[in-house]
């Protein structure tokens, strides 16, 4: 559930990273594509969807998010992680992102329920299983797959 406060965080955050992620900043910043740009791509991802949701035909936004979505995928293990909050953060974005690559994949099938029978498991699984993941929620994910995958073998039967 989206509250007003994490809207207003996130846009602060955005407004705070966009500043730093200028050519004129983010040269001179410690680690910026594989930290701070992750946290921006992040907190944009967030937002694009939100504004994806309010629109009526979003195909050509839901192509650019899907391919922001898989980038990130790939990038938020490169998070450096020194401490447990670190690490809880870095879980808690790969989590979220999981959902999000779910919801656009069900976005671009037509399938606003985010039904797991719409979403194309080929396109899924790959960028899942690359995200930095704590044992129960890789778990969780894999046995969400499972279960999608096995229900698509028995309707294609």
């Amino acid at each position: 559930m989206k509250t007003a406060s994490s809207t207003t965080t996130h846009d602060y955050l955005l407004e705070f990273l966009e500043g730093l992620g200028g050519p004129e900043h983010s040269a001179t910043i410690q680690d910026w594509d594989t930290a701070g740009r992750v946290y921006l791509d992040y907190i944009r991802v967030i937002k694009t969807l939100q504004d994806i949701q309010q629109m009526e035909s979003a195909g050509y936004e839901l192509e650019r998010l899907y391919t922001d979505v898989t980038s990130l995928c790939s990038r938020i293990e490169l998070l450096p992680c020194s401490t447990a909050r670190d690490r809880l953060a870095q879980s808690e974005m790969a989590k979220r992102v999981a959902n999000i690559l779910r919801v656009v994949l069900s976005l671009q099938q037509g399938d606003a329920s985010s039904d797991s029978l719409g979403v194309p498991l080929a396109q899924l699984a790959p960028h899942i299983s690359r995200l930095p993941m704590p044992e129960d929620y890789t778990l969780e994910e894999l046995r969400g797959l499972t279960q999608s995958y096995l229900r698509q073998l028995i309707v294609s039967q």
